[in-house]
């Protein structure tokens, strides 16, 4: 397995993930990377490295996830009814 990091060393510091692959894509937060590491800068290259992804997710993680105001609050409940319904 080769990482992204290795391949800009074989291939010099331009190199960039978008430049092996047709298509890169992730669901959730693997969007938000996939997106960085595909969007074209005024070259038409991608504009982010994947060293790039590590501190903007430092610097900007807290903003686009933010903690919960109540994350240690116990949710209680007297009553839970699960229903399973199991095609016949």
């Amino acid at each position: 397995m080769i990482r992204v990091f290795d391949l800009q060393e074989l291939d010099g510091p331009d190199a960039r993930i978008a430049d092996y692959f047709d298509v890169i894509a992730g669901t959730s937060t693997g969007a938000l990377l996939t997106s960085m590491l595909a969007a074209p800068d005024e070259n038409n290259r991608p504009l982010f490295t994947a060293k790039d992804l590590t501190t903007f997710y430092l610097e900007n993680g807290p903003k686009i996830f933010p903690q919960k105001k109540y994350r240690n609050a116990v949710i209680c409940s007297t009553s839970v009814n699960y229903t399973f319904i199991y095609p016949t």
